[in-house]
């Protein structure tokens, strides 16, 4: 017999004891730990995944549409009781749990976590972004390429659980693929030749290879993904309908996220998927429960097979519309006082995640149905506005660009000499203390009108200076080190300006006192 690890043998117990009639002495579950240990395989994979944390509980799954389910976050397999009813049933339950399991395997070891990641952060960066026709496309086909592959794979893993079974029970390793299949398990048809299954003949579905041993390699998963993924909504039976196919049943939660987080950020907006081709339906999206984030929410988009004609998902997830389509034409009334509560929840929302961008659209959203809030609203965005003017010129009247010339001239050159001195020297300056010491040093140089800067030092009492040499006399400008060090650019440059007043007001009592000086001339030569 197989041995069940313990943290697999606690996942088991915890099990019957939270979710059977009968506990450990229930038929279900001496059902469950004979499903577990009848397949080599399969025991081995949830023995592993138990160990690594990718399996920590068993649940029951109450959707008649599912055998079973697994869900990554919560590292939870879900089982329908009717799979644990009658012994008769384990080679099913075999397949499910092998298929199940392999999510965990896929999610953790194969790249599929890492793949939800990045392709959420892309949805965020292009709502975020400023385009008018945001297209979310390309990211909502690269999760569904990988939900593809994921549930191929599971195909084949569930597959080769049974193979293990079989093997084990028949004493065998090399069995043809009727002793495999037997009197049928449920999921043989996505394996065989449907037509010939039909005429009771069992032969592999077209393309397929199978191992000697009738096992199946991961390298034949677009053919498992063409018989599984790709089937129609009639035969995939999935969602609280049984009428969604998995395109539909995963775009669903993906979908919810696109529009919230575009509409978070800029609603006005054109919100582009090329629904068509990626084989997705509105009506059954909504059918399948689509969380826009609060009851009676619409979110407008556009397909891309029919660009000028806007379309509108609905939420669904809950209230009244659950689990329904809600057409265009007969949307449900909307409670005002739910709707005005779901917008102000949206701003608490923006205001918790410190999204500015959302805290602005969805700030709108809240008033824009009250006009003597819109009046005031537009009397504070005309205030912030003329505020960010003031606050946009006072930056550029303190910048460096609007320095004189020769202030930029000695700015650059200080620059260069600065650097170089700390950098021999070995000096422990931040980003912030060289750019603060540059423009007090450039201030005080433009004040004592040096001409230009020929070297530069740090005194042992702690002086900065530059200086300039000419055939006169020597020039030099220092400033205290460490309060140039902490001296904010933007003082430096309001000195600079001050000094520039100063000169221009000196060379204007210059040119008074050569036009006083020539006029008592003119005079005295009368």
């Amino acid at each position: 017999m197989n041995q069940i690890n313990p943290q697999l043998q606690k996942i088991l117990d915890d099990f019957a004891q939270n979710s059977l009639p009968n506990g450990k002495n229930s038929n279900e579950y001496r059902n469950l730990i004979a499903a577990v240990t009848a397949s080599p395989v399969l025991n081995e994979r949830l023995n592993t995944a138990a160990e690594k944390g990718y399996l920590d509980k068993l649940a029951v799954n109450k959707n008649p549409n599912a055998g079973a389910s697994y869900n990554a976050e919560e590292t939870r397999i879900s089982i329908n009781l009717s799979q644990l009813k009658k012994l008769t049933k384990q080679k099913s339950l075999i397949f499910q749990l092998g298929h199940e399991i392999q999510h965990g395997f896929f999610y953790y070891e194969q790249g599929h976590k890492e793949t939800e990641n990045r392709v959420l952060a892309e949805i965020d960066k292009i709502a975020e972004s400023d385009a008018k026709r945001k297209d979310y496309t390309k990211p909502l086909k690269d999760l569904q390429d990988a939900e593809r592959n994921d549930e191929a794979l599971a195909m084949i893993a569930g597959w080769n659980a049974v193979v293990s079974y079989e093997q084990k029970l028949q004493g065998k390793t090399k069995l043809s693929l009727q002793e495999i299949v037997g009197k049928g398990f449920g999921y043989e048809r996505h394996f065989l030749d449907e037509t010939a299954l039909g005429n009771k003949k069992i032969i592999p579905t077209k393309g397929l290879k199978f191992n000697p041993d009738m096992t199946v390699s991961d390298s034949q998963k677009e053919i498992l993904a063409r018989t599984y993924y790709d089937q129609s909504p009639q035969k995939a039976r999935l969602g609280p309908h049984g009428e969604s196919d998995y395109r539909n049943s995963y775009a669903t939660r993906v979908i919810g996220y696109i529009v919230r987080k575009h509409n978070e950020h800029d609603p006005k907006a054109e919100l582009v998927i090329d629904m068509k081709g990626l084989g997705l339906d509105e009506r059954l999206i909504e059918r399948n429960g689509l969380n826009l984030g609060a009851e009676n929410r619409r979110g407008v988009y556009y397909d891309k097979s029919n660009p000028k004609t806007p379309q509108y998902f609905d939420h669904t997830a809950s209230g009244a519309n659950r689990f329904e389509h809600v057409p265009i034409t007969r949307p449900k009334a909307e409670d005002p006082f739910q709707a005005m509560m779901s917008r102000y929840q949206n701003v608490l929302d923006a205001y918790e995640r410190n999204d500015r961008h959302a805290v602005r659209n969805s700030t709108e959203e809240l008033i824009r149905g009250n006009p003597d809030v819109r009046q005031l609203w537009d009397g504070l965005h005309e205030a912030e506005a003329q505020n960010r003017r003031q606050y946009e010129r006072e930056n550029y009247l303190y910048s460096l660009d609007n320095m004189p010339e020769q202030a930029q001239k000695l700015h650059a050159q200080i620059t260069d000499k600065f650097t170089a001195y700390i950098k021999e020297h070995h000096l422990p300056y931040s980003e912030y203390g060289i750019r603060n010491s540059i423009a007090a040093l450039t201030a005080e140089a433009y004040a004592q009108k040096l001409p230009a800067i020929e070297g530069l030092v740090i005194t042992k009492d702690n002086r900065l200076a530059v200086m300039h040499e000419d055939t006169a006399f020597l020039r030099v400008a220092e400033v205290n080190a460490d309060k140039a060090m902490l001296t904010m650019p933007k003082e430096s440059f309001q000195d600079m300006l001050q000094t520039e007043q100063n000169l221009q007001f000196e060379a204007e009592q210059r040119e008074m006192e050569r036009q006083m000086e020539r006029s008592r001339s003119m005079v005295m030569s009368r």
